[in-house]
């Protein structure tokens, strides 16, 4: 099922998003996220696949750690139904 803002979803197994920033020269097309649900014994397995990064750039240095972030928050909030405090921006 495709949805809107450049979403894909095939409920509950897999949702996809697609984006590009304001004013973004993006080449090769937008940069797609997939979450992707799998059983696995009595759990749930996550998997996250981000592709069409640019490799040479700093958004996806950016990008990659933010991801450890966003996972950690997750299962933590799963887990205990609070998110991770946001750690402090560097100057």
């Amino acid at each position: 099922m495709r949805g809107l803002g450049g979403t894909d979803v095939d409920e509950p197994r897999r949702l996809t998003l697609t984006w590009t920033g304001p004013g973004e020269d993006r080449p090769h097309g937008e940069s797609r996220v997939t979450f992707e649900l799998q059983p696995y014994g009595d759990i749930t397995r996550l998997t996250v696949i981000h592709v069409n990064l640019r490799e040479d750039d700093k958004e996806y240095r950016s990008i990659s750690g933010g991801w450890n972030f966003v996972l950690a928050n997750l299962k933590t909030y799963v887990e205990t139904g609070t998110t991770l405090p946001v750690p402090a921006r560097r100057p």
